[in-house]
């Protein structure tokens, strides 16, 4: 079987799904054809890398500001794809993100193309225009891809009928290869702490619930009790704080530095309600790496994976968070697994999309 996998935005935050699903489609020996932006490929590696051919999108064509021209510049790369590979050659031409708008427009038609949704899906509550749109592209396609009965209940709602689902897969568990003087400094900083609390979302947070923690003088009190530290990765001057137990980051980690900060913390995620209909690449890394999380309860896309939870982890007040963190702090000194059943997640499989 011959595919050709497509990422037209080529964003930071989808590195991990692509690898996983790069990974997957190997793994069920299949000829891969990538298509990506130029620069983007080198993230993608991995032990079997060299046995996908990469074909790359001229940085000319990108424009990545919030506008309508990163919308045009879309349109301009679907078109580069379009001119420049013979879609109807491929059994399946995996699009593993789009943009509506610009998809629609530049008018790409195949029976074999699948197109991933991620944020897609979230809009559809808000636009009668995204409706439509996503409904006249259903009948130029093969199916849209989802993540969970979720994602896809809402599609069904929209009359986008030809929706599949093919989980979102594991990350590769985390592993701290590289020493530097950096991270030995931030080793020794964490180790005065007895554990750490870590918020890592910076482009994804609930401002207004954050801000509600670190004015709390009742979660300072607790942070200083029990000898936690609250690490938030933040967008600049947007928190202000005095105290000692809490750390605000406002520069990119480096990745050493972010890896051994995830696997020693228990992860705060702390979503607006507007991520719904969404999967959180986070909570997916502190699946495979068996690391304990609190969610904030205003996300009903979260509510679907409960199953998986050993322990409650969802959360409104301050002081709902503190009593789970509690519970968490008990159970990791007593080694507890945090999940269960994890293998419905962790399989991705894309060959029965073409029986």
């Amino acid at each position: 079987m011959k595919i050709l996998y497509i990422d037209p935005i080529s964003s930071e935050g989808h590195i991990n799904y692509n690898r996983i699903q790069l990974q997957a489609l190997i793994n069920e020996s299949i000829c891969i054809d990538c298509v990506c932006v130029e620069g983007y490929e080198k993230y993608l590696s991995f032990p079997e890398y060299n046995k996908i051919v990469f074909s790359l999108i001229p940085l000319s064509l990108v424009n990545r500001s919030n506008s309508i021209f990163a919308r045009l510049s879309l349109v301009r790369i679907f078109r580069y794809v379009k001119k420049n590979f013979s879609i109807r050659s491929y059994d399946i031409v995996l699009f593993s993100s789009f943009d509506e708008f610009s998809f629609y427009f530049s008018n790409i038609k195949s029976d074999n193309i699948y197109l991933v949704c991620h944020r897609n899906v979230e809009g559809l509550n808000r636009s009668i225009i995204k409706r439509r749109v996503m409904l006249l592209i259903s009948t130029r396609i093969s199916s849209f891809i989802v993540f969970n009965d979720y994602m896809k209940d809402r599609m069904l709602r929209a009359k986008c009928y030809n929706t599949e689902i093919v989980s979102h897969g594991f990350p590769n568990k985390i592993t701290v290869l590289d020493a530097s003087i950096e991270l030995d400094i931030f080793i020794s900083f964490l180790s005065s702490y007895e554990h750490i609390l870590f918020s890592p979302s910076s482009g994804s947070i609930d401002y207004d619930k954050i801000s509600e923690l670190i004015i709390s003088d009742d979660f300072i009190e607790f942070l200083e009790q029990n000898n936690i530290l609250f690490v938030l990765k933040s967008s600049p001057r947007r928190f202000t704080h005095n105290s000692k137990n809490i750390l605000i980051v406002e520069s990119r980690l480096e990745n050493d530095i972010y890896n051994y900060l995830f696997l020693k913390s228990i992860i705060l995620i702390c979503y607006p309600a507007s991520f719904n209909y969404c999967v959180s690449g986070v909570l997916y890394e502190c699946f495979s790496n068996s690391i304990y999380c609190l969610l904030l309860n205003s996300n009903k896309n979260f509510y679907s994976y409960k199953t998986f939870f050993a322990y409650n982890p969802f959360w409104s007040t301050v002081d709902e968070l503190i009593v789970t963190l509690q519970t968490i702090i008990r159970k990791k000194q007593l080694n507890n697994l945090p999940y269960t059943n994890l293998d419905r997640l962790s399989k991705v499989e894309w060959m029965n999309l073409n029986k």
